[in-house]
């Protein structure tokens, strides 16, 4: 008899997790179906980040203007980043590596302005400003990022279009290649400490 009360209470126990599991797959599974527009969507599960959205690389030069439109991000938290790269193939960099981009976004005067609009009106802008001292630096690993208070924990509604637009302003091109690539990204649980304000 206590064996058959301790089985059925191990079946019990199993049926409520799996029971409170559930609703958290599917919503993870579901986040960002609706998305349309520039960028390529990446879905994760459950744990942050459940959505991610990387638009294509923006070289660092003179006068450049890159817009991005996009529609349909789950309503969410979401954080705008700027992923510093060298070599587009590669996500990190070396300590060599970043110690040269460093220096060269130094000595170039690289002044950034960045705007989210929605239907035509802006809803956030900073700049232009100078892209390292205005912006914060982050390093996950050796992945190396830019981000600003202002874009962190956002909440873009899912049914608007948006657009993003970048406008870089330098004294001269930089001696060799660098890139800035955006991410938006947000949902699940755990969201990395690395860009609390």
């Amino acid at each position: 008899m206590n064996k058959l009360i301790i089985i059925t209470m191990k079946k019990c126990k199993k049926i409520l997790i799996t029971s409170a599991l559930l609703p958290i797959i599917v919503l993870g599974c579901s986040q960002g179906i609706e998305y349309n527009g520039d960028g390529e969507l990446e879905r994760g599960f459950v744990l942050y980040p459940t959505f991610r959205v990387i638009f294509s690389e923006i070289l660092i030069n003179p006068n450049i203007v890159k817009t991005f439109n996009f529609k349909g991000l789950p309503p969410d938290e979401l954080i705008l980043r700027l992923a510093l790269r060298k070599d587009l193939k590669q996500q990190e960099l070396s300590l060599k590596e970043l110690d040269q981009i460093w220096n060269e976004l130094e000595t170039t005067n690289v002044l950034m302005k960045l705007s989210i609009s929605a239907n035509g009106d802006e809803q956030l802008s900073v700049g232009p400003e100078l892209l390292i001292k205005s912006w914060k630096f982050a390093a996950y690993g050796r992945k190396y990022y830019f981000w600003r208070k202002q874009f962190n924990n956002m909440r873009l509604k899912n049914n608007r279009e948006y657009e993003l637009k970048v406008v870089i302003k330098t004294e001269r091109a930089l001696p060799s290649n660098i890139y800035l690539i955006p991410i938006l990204e947000g949902g699940g649980f755990g969201k990395g400490d690395i860009f609390k304000p």
